[in-house]
């Protein structure tokens, strides 16, 4: 959609949802993002392009749009996931949320491509950015406020590059074909460094472990940026 309009009208709700749809179809059978294109998307939702072009500038905003849905769904699973932890260890939360991740882009190759296919685009860039920043911020000041690490020794970057690496983490795991087992293998290994890493810099007396009040008093909820953040 052009960025920032959002359609009222129930006609015009359907229209961009029909088109959405006819864009994720296209790429579920594309080997690049670049393979999707405004004209095939047309085609696929038998919309005409000059009326896509009312709700979409171009085929970024379309990806960018595409990228809203697919992580609304993705932060719906990690919070519900969140909020049944009874208890939660220094690695359990960062768990959560890359588990979910890993699922979703298992169950839906397209996100694979949205998230690491179109990142030349500036609106997927600044989604990235913005949602990388909400999480490095979320997991460091949560993580000292919980205890989890110390903050006279834990560098002020610590969050950031956690995610950025878990980033990187998702994109070799999909470079390839590989089966499911291979992707959780994959995982595991990950989860256990990144694990051993946070616990490098807890107290002396260990990490703590949290029953949930007291996990969502240190952390706050799990609300990344979502697509009214880029209206």
């Amino acid at each position: 959609m052009s960025e920032g309009r959002k359609p009222k009208q129930k006609r015009s709700r359907e229209r961009v949802e029909k088109i959405l749809l006819a864009a994720a179809d296209e790429l579920a059978r594309a080997s690049t993002a670049e393979d999707m294109t405004t004209t095939n998307v047309a085609r696929r939702s038998g919309i005409p392009v000059s009326t896509l072009y009312r709700y979409f500038s171009d085929r970024s905003a379309i990806i960018a749009a595409l990228i809203d849905k697919e992580t609304a769904e993705i932060d719906a699973v990690a919070a519900e996931r969140l909020a049944k932890l009874e208890e939660v260890s220094v690695g359990s939360a960062l768990e959560t949320i890359m588990y979910a991740h890993l699922e979703h882009f298992q169950d839906k190759r397209r996100s694979v491509l949205l998230w690491f296919g179109s990142r030349d685009a500036k609106a997927v860039l600044e989604r990235v950015n913005r949602r990388y920043d909400y999480l490095g911020k979320w997991i460091y000041d949560g993580g000292l406020k919980a205890g989890y690490v110390e903050g006279a020794n834990t560098p002020p970057w610590g969050g950031d590059a956690i995610i950025w690496t878990c980033d990187r983490c998702f994109e070799f795991i999909f470079r390839e074909e590989r089966s499911k087992n291979e992707q959780m293998a994959i995982m595991e290994l990950f989860m256990n460094m990144v694990r051993s890493q946070i616990l490098a810099f807890a107290p002396p007396e260990g990490a703590p472990v949290l029953n949930h009040e007291e996990f969502l008093t240190a952390f706050g909820p799990y609300s990344p940026p979502s697509a009214e953040d880029f209206a």
